[in-house]
Formats: structure tokens, sequence, C-alpha cells
């Protein structure tokens, strides 16, 4: 486009020279202005029509009396000479004026080419001759080439200015939205860094924890071992206490009736002693009736006198038979007396020995039968610690088999951590790219800033 060759601060000039229009003051200029300003509201009747048809619109009448003054306002000071800086720089408002309104840039040369048309016709009708009409339609038709160039330079830089704002703000947003993700990339990545060393150090934990329950486990199912052996030894133990103490129970049993058959023994002996007392109490008063017949018969003897000599010798010895036997007899009842003491001490202590030997059978039966409960509460533990160990060892299998899925944990988590730094690092490269991507377009935008404010600064000065 014309606008991008021609560049430097005094462009307005630059284009007049392009179109050859070096005297912007020319007398043809101001009676091309004269004839078009007669017909100029039908040039904008024209125009508005047009338009409207293109783009399909109606108008009531005010609406299309308000348009039509406003374009032949426009067209006053468009065609009003001369054709110098100034006047490009009322061109140009035009233009920015007409991108501003969102007018139809086809609709609206369509409708200009129109009402052009039409004022080429006026011209030429209004011209002295076909020489004078044809040197009008000339400089008229470079009227309208400069304007409609200007128009579409203008056109174009108004898209551009707008253009370099939304790409200025696409390029803000884009980098707002880059640093934002980048900047919650990294803080993710921080904190996966943080929650895997967490981790780590959990699964360090983790391990060493684990180690330290599988040598117990280990040790435990080791104990529990021998608890089980110990559990055995001690049944067998049981086992042998119960044979001995039945067998003792059976010795008690064997001495209760031993001392059952003694006790009757004294029994029979003491009613034989009291038997031989009856027998020696006989005896006692069969001597003493003795002993009163001897005497008798001595004093029978004393008073025969000679003749009853012997039979006083026979009565002494009698009497002394008498009195040896009393003495022979007492002793007898006294030492059946000492032998009755005993019998009854026999008889007390063998009835003592016979209730003490019944509550040691007793006692020797209950200690059997709670060693026979022991033995199955034994059992039952053995039973138990059969169980444990095995769940002990089962354990220190599991707590194995644990250790190995947090060693496999540990290695994806040093993968991860890994992974993490790689995805730093194409973070790191990802916003370098951005940065110079946005750098590429800010040098961009920023030459068309200037562009625009070059051509600006030259409207200001004209």
């Amino acid at each position: 486009m014309y606008h991008t060759k021609i560049d430097p601060v005094n462009a307005r000039l630059a284009r007049l020279q392009v179109y050859e229009i070096n005297d912007p003051d020319k007398p043809v200029y101001h009676r091309l202005s004269n004839i078009l300003s007669e017909t100029v509201s039908q040039t904008a009747a024209i125009y508005v029509d047009q338009y409207a048809k293109i783009m399909g619109l109606v108008f009531n009448s005010e609406a299309r009396d308000y348009y039509i003054k406003d374009v032949t306002r426009h067209l006053l000071v468009k065609y009003r000479p001369p054709y110098d800086e100034a006047w490009i720089s009322r061109c140009e408002d035009i233009a920015e004026l007409v991108y501003t309104s969102r007018t139809d840039p086809a609709a609206h040369l369509g409708a200009l080419s129109v009402s052009q048309q039409f004022e080429l016709r006026t011209v030429f009708e209004a011209a002295e001759s076909l020489e004078d009409g044809i040197s009008l339609v000339t400089e008229l038709s470079r009227l309208y080439t400069l304007d409609a160039e200007i128009m579409l330079t203008k056109n174009q830089q108004c898209r551009e200015r707008q253009h370099y704002k939304w790409v200025a703000k696409q390029t803000e947003m884009f980098r707002a939205a880059v640093s934002d993700a980048v900047e919650r990339a990294a803080e993710q990545s921080a904190e996966s860094n943080r929650k895997a060393d967490q981790a780590s150090n959990l699964i360090r934990d983790l391990r060493a924890l684990a180690d330290e329950v599988s040598i117990a486990s280990s040790e435990s199912a080791a104990a529990m071992g021998d608890a089980a052996n110990t559990a055995g030894s001690l049944r067998v133990t049981l086992d042998d206490m119960t044979c001995e103490l039945s067998r003792a129970s059976q010795s008690l049993g064997a001495a209760t009736q031993v001392a059952e058959e003694t006790h009757q023994t004294v029994d029979d002996l003491t009613t034989q002693t009291a038997s031989i007392q009856s027998i020696a109490q006989m005896i006692q008063s069969i001597t003493s009736q003795t002993s009163i017949l001897a005497l008798n018969a001595r004093i029978e003897a004393a008073r025969a006198g000679e003749a009853g000599r012997g039979f006083s010798v026979v009565a002494s010895e009698i009497k002394g038979l008498s009195e040896q036997t009393a003495k022979a007899t007492e002793d007898i009842v006294s030492r059946l007396g000492g032998i009755e003491k005993a019998s009854d001490r026999a008889l007390d202590a063998n009835r003592t020995m016979h209730e003490t030997f019944g509550t040691v059978r007793d006692l020797t039966q209950s200690v059997c039968n709670e060693v026979t409960l022991q033995g199955t509460t034994v059992t039952k533990i053995a039973a138990s610690v059969d169980e444990t160990s095995l769940s002990a060892r089962s354990s220190s299998e599991a707590v194995q088999r644990i250790r190995e899925l947090v060693d496999g944990i540990d290695k994806e988590m040093t993968a991860a951590t890994s992974l993490t730094s790689d995805l730093n690092a194409q973070i790191s490269n990802l916003q370098a790219g951005a940065d110079e991507f946005l750098q590429s377009l800010s040098l961009n935008a920023a030459q068309g800033a200037i562009d625009n404010r070059r051509y600006d600064a030259t409207k200001v000065r004209a």
C-alpha cells in the first residue's frame, strides 16, 4: 500500500506530488468546487440512497434527511480547495470517521462510485467544450483516485492500529497467561517436589519401620516356636504328674485300707483286753475269796491244835499263793490298763491317720483333676501358640512384601522427581520461548505504532 512506501514525515506532500497536484490552488480546482457545490445535496441523496440499497436498509424521512445533511457537510469540506496537506488531513479525518462509524467499506465504495458518476456527468455537462469537459473530468478523477487511496490507506492504518492494539492486548493476555501458567506450574512443581520429599521421608521411615516389624515378627515367630516347644514339654510333664498323682492316690487308698484294718485290729485288741480285764477281776475275786478261806482254815487249824497244824501249814501256803496270785493279777490288770491306754492312743492315732489319709487322698484327687484341667489348658495354649507362630510368620512375610512395595514406590517417587526436574526445565524453556515470542510481537507492534505516530505527527503539523 502507499502508506507503507511513503513513510517520511512529509508523506502528505509526497502524495500530492505522486498525483501531480503541484499547485494545490489552481483555478480549475475552484471551478470544480463551485460546480459540485450546486448539486451537493443531490450527490449526498444519491450516496445515502445507494448505501441503504446495498446494505438493505430502510430509512424513514427524518433519518434519511439527517444522513443527507451529514454527507452534504462532509462533501462541502471535501471538495473545497486548496488541495494541499490540510485537505489530505481532512480526507483522512473523513476516512477515519467512516471506519470508526463501522461503515461497510464495500458498500461505501459502491455508493461513492454511483454518486461520483453523477458528479462526473454534472461536471462534464457544465464544461464549455469537449476539451474543457475532458480536462475537468480528468482533474476530478485524479482527486477521486487520491481520495480513494487516502480512504483505503487510512482504513488500513485504522485496521492495523486496531490490530496492533488487539495484538498488544492479546500479547499482554498471553504474557499474563503464560506467566500465570508458568508460575502455577512452578508452584505445583515445587509443591510436587515438597510432597515428593515428604513422601521419600515417609517411605524411608516406613522402610525402617517395616524392617523393625520384620525383625520383631521374626523374633516373635522364634519366641512362639520356643513357647510351643515349652508348652509341649509342659504337657508331657503334666501328663507324668497326672500319672504319678494317680499312683499316689492309689497308694493312699491302699494305706487308708491298711489303716482301717489296723484300726479294726486295735479295736479287737481293746475288746480282748477288756475280756482279759474281766478275767483278771474274776481271778482277783477268787484270790480274795481264797485268802478269806485260807484265813478261815488257819483259824480252824488253830482251834484244832496239834491236829490242825498240818492244815495250818497248807492254809499258809494257800494264802501265800493267793497273795502271789493277787499280786500277779494286779500286775496283769496294771499292764492291761497300759495296753488299754496304748490301744486308745493307737485308735486315736489310727483314726487321725485314717482321716489324714482321706484328706490327702481327696487333695491328691483334686490336684490330679486340676493337673488334668491344666493339661487341657496347656493343650489349648499350645494350639494358640502354634496359630500365633503361624500368624507371626505370615506377618513377617507380609511385612517383607510391604517392604518390597515400599521399595517400588520409592523408585517410582525417584522417577517422578526426575520427571518433575525435566518438567521444570521444560517450563523454563517455555518461559524463554514465550518471552522471545512476546518480544518479537512487541517489536512488530512497536514498529506499527511508530508508523502510526509518524503519520499522525505529519497530520498535526499540517
